[in-house]
């Protein structure tokens, strides 16, 4: 029995129940009222994280097809235009019964940054530029904007992306940072 459970734990860690990423956030939050996501893509971390929670309004930051040289940081290679575009028609259709809740804001994360008030947010979710700086920058950019008591989350804390587990671990203590499935990290900020 308990090397089953072992498995079972391995594959959720490594080859992911996706629905575990908004989950395991979505069991760190109570009751929260506004977050941001940073890197939406096609919207299923946004559209299950607005079911959780029926109070949460969520500013989400996507390029969705916008020409990447705007932002100060380049993206990775997995850039493409019309893909993201796709995206873009995939997050509305998703978060359509939460419309109401959502700000969709398409914009690099750096542009989007200062039009938050710093402590309002519940929480964030880093998920867009995967470098080192993308990372770096998106933590600076955006930890003022939550309130103490808040959580600063994010995806790829992964041997796959070296530059998301340097940028994490070198702006917060190991001790700080919990590690969920689907290579999830979490720091509370204080």
């Amino acid at each position: 029995m308990r090397l089953k459970f072992a498995a079972e734990q391995f594959k959720d860690r490594y080859f992911g129940n996706r629905n575990k990423r908004w989950s395991f956030v979505s069991q760190l939050l109570d009751d929260p009222r506004r977050g941001a996501e940073l890197g939406v893509k096609g919207g299923r971390f946004s559209a299950n994280i607005l079911q959780a929670h029926e109070n949460l309004h969520l500013f989400a930051v996507d390029l969705w097809g916008l020409p990447c040289d705007i932002q100060s940081i380049p993206p990775g290679p997995e850039v493409v235009y019309d893909e993201n575009l796709a995206f873009m028609k995939e997050f509305e259709s998703r978060i359509e019964p939460y419309a109401s809740r959502v700000t969709p804001m398409q914009m690099p994360t750096t542009f989007a940054a200062p039009l938050i008030e710093d402590e309002s947010l519940d929480f964030i979710f880093i998920d867009a530029n995967h470098t080192y700086d993308g990372v770096a920058v998106d933590i600076d950019d955006w930890v003022p904007k939550v309130r103490p008591g808040g959580w600063i989350t994010g995806h790829d804390y992964s041997n796959k992306f070296p530059g998301v587990v340097q940028a994490v671990l070198e702006r917060f203590e190991p001790e700080q940072i919990e590690l969920g499935p689907d290579t999830v990290w979490a720091v509370k900020k204080f």
